[in-house]
C-alpha cells in the first residue's frame, strides 16, 4: 500500500467510526431547547400522565398528588419515544425495546437502567406551565425546587 492510500484509508476509517459513534449516540435533542410554554395549569387538572407534548416537544407532564413534573419522553436505553402504558397501575413504556417506567419515570423493567430525566418546571404569572428542557434532574434531584411545582 502506498503512503497516500494508507492516509486515505485512515481518514475514511476515522470518518466511518465517528459516523457510527454518532448513530449510537443517546443524545437527547431537548437539552439545548429554550423554555416551552405548555399552556394553562388548569389543563393539567387531574392526576395522571399528559402526553400531548411527547412527540412534538419530547416532554411528558405528570400530575401526582398535587405536584406537577416535566419528564423527558426519550427513553434512556436507546432514545426511543416513551408512551403512557395502558395497563393496570399505569406507568410509561418504551415501544422499541420494552422498558417500563413508573409514571414518574423510575425504571420498573429493563433493558433501560436509568430513570427518565426530569426537566425544570415552573408556573408563570399568567398561570402557564413553563418547562425548561435545558435544565435536567436525575432521580436524586426529582424533588428539587426547580424540578417540581406544587399546585392546589
Amino acid at each position: 500500500m502506498s503512503e497516500l492510500s494508507r492516509r486515505t484509508f485512515v481518514i475514511a476509517s476515522s470518518a466511518l467510526v465517528l459516523g457510527c459513534a454518532a448513530c449510537e449516540s443517546h443524545a437527547d435533542p431537548v437539552t439545548d431547547a429554550k423554555p416551552i410554554d405548555l399552556g394553562e395549569v388548569k389543563d393539567f387538572d387531574k392526576d395522571g400522565v399528559f402526553d400531548k407534548f411527547a412527540k412534538t416537544k419530547k416532554v411528558l407532564i405528570v400530575r401526582d398528588n398535587g405536584k406537577l413534573y416535566a419528564i423527558s419522553s426519550i427513553c434512556t436505553h436507546k432514545s426511543c419515544g416513551i408512551k403512557p402504558e395502558a395497563v393496570t397501575g399505569g406507568g410509561l413504556k418504551c415501544p422499541c425495546h420494552g422498558s417500563s417506567f413508573s409514571s414518574l419515570g423510575e425504571v420498573k423493567k429493563g433493558p433501560a437502567k436509568q430513570s427518565l430525566m426530569h426537566l425544570a418546571i415552573s408556573i408563570n404569572d399568567q398561570k402557564h406551565v413553563i418547562v425548561d428542557p435545558s435544565k435536567r434532574f436525575d432521580k436524586e434531584h426529582w424533588n428539587d425546587t426547580a424540578a417540581v411545582v406544587h399546585i392546589a
